[in-house]
C-alpha cells in the first residue's frame, strides 16, 4: 500500500489521529517558512487551531509554545538550535555511563574527547599534549 493510499485509509478509519497528523505537520512548516515573517505568521495561525483543536494534547502543546515563544521566535529569527549540544551531551553522558569503573579519570575525558570530536571540530591541543 503506497504513502497516499495510507493516508486515505487513515482520514478514513481514524478523523482524530488523521487532525492530529495534520497539526503536527502544520506545526513542522513554521520551521519551514522562507522568510522569518511567514513563519512568524504560521506559527500564530497554529497555536490558533491548537487551542480551538479537540485534541487535549495539541491544547497543552499550545500552552507550551506560547510559554515559550519568545524563544522559538528567536529560533525562527536567527535560525539556531541547541539541537547538536543536546546531543553531543547525550552522547557524553553515554560515554560516562560506559566508561564506570575507569581508575583514571584522564582516560574518560580521553574517550570523550575522541569520540565528540566530529560533533565539537577540530581537537584542542591540550588533547594532543594529552595522548602525545
Amino acid at each position: 500500500m503506497g504513502q497516499r493510499a495510507q493516508l486515505d485509509y487513515l482520514v478514513k478509519s481514524s478523523p482524530e489521529l488523521y487532525a492530529a497528523y495534520l497539526g503536527k505537520e502544520r506545526l513542522r512548516l513554521v520551521f519551514k517558512q522562507d522568510t522569518f515573517l511567514n513563519a512568524c505568521l504560521a506559527l500564530g495561525r497554529w497555536l490558533k487551531w491548537a487551542r480551538k483543536c479537540d485534541i487535549v494534547e495539541f491544547k497543552e502543546l499550545a500552552e507550551k509554545v506560547d510559554r515559550n515563544r519568545k524563544f522559538i521566535v528567536a529560533t525562527l529569527r536567527y535560525g539556531m538550535s541547541t539541537g547538536k549540544l543536546e546531543g553531543t551531551n547525550n552522547l557524553i553522558k553515554s560515554i560516562i555511563r560506559r566508561a564506570f569503573g575507569f581508575r583514571n579519570v584522564d582516560n574518560l575525558i580521553a574517550l570523550v574527547y575522541i569520540r565528540t570530536s566530529q560533533h565539537l571540530g577540530a581537537l584542542d591541543e591540550n588533547f594532543y599534549n594529552f595522548i602525545g
